[in-house]
Order: structure tokens, then C-alpha cells, then sequence
């Protein structure tokens, strides 16, 4: 095709974009890209493949500014393509734009033009951009449609979207050796997935200050943990907001699950609780337990000398 363009000179600029469309696929992407441009000049109304040909050629190449600036462009005469909308925002990522990302990503939303996994990407990118109550608020929105979709899909599952079949079948296929996961395996891949969303939306909630849905969300998530990490997280907003008997709940649920990383500290604040409801005899016991521990040793023996002179002064008193 490159000789008979080079002989005849005059060919249609469809011959051109083909020869840039295999030159691409080849991973010529310098010459794809010249070829293209080429072709490009021949028209005067360019097709839709032949720019979203040219944007690839420009991200393959790592040419971002150019990149941007042709994405913008699609987005002006595509204003209703949702696909439009993320090509730009992942370009913005590309150069570590997010407020931009963000801001294409919203506006295509507002528009309607997304799916149910954007919504996802939007709640990070607030995130990452520390607005925490948005990211709360949009990451609640996409556990919401998470419960749709599964409802949906248990009623009708012949209605279950496209894209939820695609992230079925990766799920199934994606392993180290590339067999297919069992159904144990999926579920638990599955459990996994709902705790650690559930705890990253509890921390967008305690980041923005909102301490009692933080509290709810948390709660949610701890059912869901065989290993006692919620417990212990929501242990310690108990502690530090002095609600003693709530914090004690946890940490003994943490301990109880034995797959904290430091259950010596778990027991230390544990045994504070018992002290701060007066509950002595129930602390001393916590401290007597960390006797022969090297972190906490010291710390327990503190607490359990603050018992005793306390009780001395008690039965003095009597």
C-alpha cells in the first residue's frame, strides 16, 4: 500500500488512513501518526475513527498537550458522548490534572453520560483531592446502584448491563495461573471488595467530620471482617470521643478475632475502658495479661500501681 501511494501520488485519503491504520498497529506510531496527518489533510469533513485513531497515536506516544487539546476538541463536538468525556479525563490523569479529571468526569455525569464504575472513580478522585463529603456522598451513590444492580440480576438476569458481564468474566479468568476462580473463591473476592469499600467510605465520613455516620458505616463494615481491623478502628473513635463501654464492646471484638496487628495496645485500651467506668477488678485482670509484654509491660503496671492506690485510699476511707 506504502509503494502504490508513493507511485501513483493520487490516491483517496481512505487509502492514506488505511496505511496509517496498519502502520499503527504495527507500533509504528511516529509514522502511523505522519501518515494519518496526512490523510487528515486530504478531507474536509474528518470521520470520528480517524481522530480517535490520531488520540491514540498521541497517547501511545505520550504526547499528553496534544492529546488534550484533540480530546477537548471531540468533547466540543461530541458534547453528549460519554466516552468523549473520559478519553479527556484520563488524559488529565495522564499529567496528574485531577482537578481537571475531575471536573470532565462531573460534568459528563451531570449530563447523564456515565456508567455505575465512573461513579467510583469520581468518589476517588475527590478523595485525592481531599473533599472528603463528596467523595462520601458519591462513593454511598455507587454502593447504592451496587445493591440495584444485584437485586436487578437476581430478578432478571438476562438484564445484567454489559459492562457487569465484562467484570464477571475478568473476575472469573484473572488468577496467577489463569484458571478460572471457584465460586468460594469469588465470594470471598467478593466480601473482601465490599469490606474495604465500605471501610474507605467510613474514612471519608470521619475525615469530614461526620463522626456518627463514620460510626455507622464502620459498623457495617465490621460484620463483614473476620479479622477484627473494623473493630479495633471503631474501638478507637469510641475511645478518643470517651464513650467507654462502646470502646470496650470493640476492642473486645478486635481481641476475640485475633487478626489485629498489636494486640498488646488492643488489651492496654481495653484495660483502660474497665478503668474509666471504675470497673477495677475487670481492668487489673486486662493488666495482669500484659505483664510479660514488651511493648506494654511498663504502661500495664503504671495503671494497675493508679488501681491500688486508688482502692487503698477507698478502703481508708470505709
Amino acid at each position: 500500500l506504502s509503494d502504490r501511494i508513493n507511485m501513483e501520488g493520487d490516491v483517496p485519503a481512505e487509502a492514506v488512513y488505511t496505511l496509517a491504520f496498519t502502520r499503527f498497529h504495527l507500533e509504528n506510531f511516529a509514522l502511523a501518526e505522519t501518515t494519518l496527518l496526512q490523510a487528515i489533510g486530504m478531507v474536509k469533513v474528518v470521520p470520528r475513527s480517524w481522530h480517535e485513531l490520531l488520540l491514540a497515536l498521541y497517547y501511545q506516544q505520550e504526547k499528553f498537550e496534544s492529546a488534550e487539546q484533540l480530546a477537548k476538541m471531540l468533547v466540543k463536538k461530541r458534547p453528549l458522548d460519554g466516552e468523549s468525556w473520559r478519553r479527556l479525563a484520563r488524559i488529565y490523569l495522564e499529567q496528574s490534572k485531577y482537578s481537571d479529571a475531575l471536573g470532565a468526569l462531573m460534568s459528563a455525569h451531570h449530563k447523564g453520560l456515565l456508567g455505575h464504575h465512573d461513579i467510583k472513580q469520581i468518589a476517588s478522585l475527590h478523595g485525592h483531592l481531599d473533599m472528603p463529603e463528596n467523595a462520601a456522598r458519591m462513593l454511598s451513590l455507587w454502593l447504592q446502584q451496587e445493591v440495584q444492580l444485584a437485586t436487578q440480576e437476581d430478578k432478571d438476569p438476562g438484564k445484567v448491563k454489559a459492562d457487569e458481564k465484562q467484570k464477571q468474566q475478568s473476575a472469573a479468568s484473572a488468577s496467577n495461573d489463569h484458571k478460572p476462580k471457584t465460586a468460594a473463591e469469588l465470594a470471598a473476592e467478593k466480601r473482601r471488595q465490599e469490606l474495604d469499600l465500605l471501610r474507605q467510605l467510613g474514612s471519608y465520613w470521619l475525615i469530614a467530620r461526620e463522626y456518627e455516620t463514620a460510626k455507622r458505616i464502620f459498623t457495617q463494615a465490621e460484620s463483614k471482617d473476620p479479622k477484627g481491623t473494623t473493630a479495633l478502628m471503631l474501638g478507637n473513635i469510641y475511645f478518643d470521643d470517651e464513650q467507654w463501654a462502646d470502646a470496650h464492646q470493640f476492642f473486645t471484638i478486635a481481641l476475640k478475632k485475633g487478626g489485629i496487628k498489636d494486640p498488646d495496645n488492643t488489651r492496654l485500651l481495653l484495660g483502660l475502658c474497665y478503668f474509666r467506668q471504675a470497673q477495677y477488678a475487670q481492668a487489673t485482670e486486662q493488666f495482669d495479661l500484659l505483664r510479660r509484654s514488651k511493648k506494654q509491660a511498663a504502661a500495664a503496671a503504671y495503671w494497675k500501681n493508679k488501681i491500688k492506690k486508688i482502692t487503698d485510699r477507698k478502703a481508708q476511707s470505709g
